[in-house]
């Protein structure tokens, strides 16, 4: 997560992000992500000179650590993750537009549906989001930042529906290990009962 303290024009900022990876790298690691949720949806004085916009900044960072690990995973979450973010909607939000068009194709990016927590994503939102992505997005969940556990179903109507609230249950319960697949799968909906 290096929203807050990364300055995207700093090269010696940069050269540090792509060391560290490099060590989760030289350890195996071959899947990252870049989190750029829940920050500021504007650049700093030193930045907005180099770069356009935050959606430049971040593609331009995204898009060097994917041309540093060929080959590797990497996803990236942007500021505006769901529609209740999106300004005045997704179709037409600035910001998820650029990103789409300057992020590298290969580079995946995460979509929590049209609230921060989704209790239902329609498949239509997902397809629009396409659009404006120019790629199929991740879609994940915010589960543990919203207190509940919960298991995806579709339902006829063509909508996915979050379970399950997480009430009683206690980090034991959901301390197993996980594949990351149980919170994210790519495009539209499809039902899953993994939790």
């Amino acid at each position: 997560s290096p929203g807050l303290s990364l300055r995207f024009s700093s090269a010696e900022h940069r050269r540090r992000l792509r060391a560290k990876l490099g060590q989760l790298g030289d350890l195996g690691v071959r899947h990252f992500a870049l989190l750029f949720d829940d920050i500021p949806l504007q650049l700093t004085n030193e930045d907005a000179g180099s770069f356009p916009s935050p959606a430049a900044a971040q593609a331009s960072v995204a898009n060097e650590v994917a041309e540093q690990f060929p080959g590797c995973g990497l996803m990236l979450c942007p500021t505006v993750y769901c529609g209740q973010m999106a300004s005045p909607s997704v179709a037409e939000d600035a910001y998820l537009s650029e990103l789409g068009k300057q992020l590298r194709p290969e580079i995946d990016i995460l979509w929590t549906g049209p609230e921060i927590v989704s209790e239902e994503i329609p498949n239509e939102s997902i397809r629009d989001l396409e659009v404006t992505l120019k790629r199929r997005p991740v879609i994940c969940s915010r589960i543990f930042a919203a207190s509940f556990l919960a298991s995806e179903t579709t339902s006829a109507a063509g909508t996915t529906r979050l379970t399950r609230p997480m009430a009683s249950a206690s980090f034991a319960s959901i301390t197993a290990p996980v594949n990351s697949s149980s919170f994210a799968h790519r495009g539209p909906a499809r039902s899953t009962s993994r939790l």
